[in-house]
């Protein structure tokens, strides 16, 4: 088998693991490095990044500012996270060169399609499904 760069993406605290999309990310992670693919991580953490990385089995984590779903003020607070992630992120992938990036809501989709204007070989899988409550 052909080992792929791939670059999961997900605007959200991904581990440890809570709920939302969380889980269903962790396993699509889980199932990409035990088919021995090269995976990335782009995501904001609760615990140490080097914790994150060793629980997840990924070789790298960028690690994403944090903004809360159950922030009294969060739109605000989104109005300064998002686009600096965003551009983070894009420059993270530019570094790395994934050939797929997975994204996990639509904040997250819009950076990899982003990311994906500079490596135009990279296939980009948006997850969509937090598309009506953002």
């Amino acid at each position: 088998m052909t080992q792929v760069r791939v670059l999961v993406a997900i605007f959200e605290e991904l581990v440890p693991v809570t709920g939302g999309g969380t889980p269903r990310i962790s396993n699509i992670i889980k199932a990409l490095v035990r088919r021995d693919h090269e995976v990335y991580v782009a995501s904001s953490i609760g615990m140490r990044k080097e914790d994150a990385i060793e629980q997840m089995g990924c070789v790298d984590l960028l690690p994403l500012l944090k903004v809360s779903r159950l922030s009294s003020n969060k739109m605000v607070k989104y109005l300064y996270a998002h686009p600096l992630n965003i551009w983070r992120m894009v420059k993270y992938a530019r570094k790395i060169k994934p050939d797929l990036i997975i994204s996990h809501n639509t904040i997250a989709g819009y950076a990899a399609l982003l990311a994906k204007r500079s490596q135009k070989d990279c296939l980009v899988v948006l997850d969509l499904t937090d598309l009506l409550f953002e």
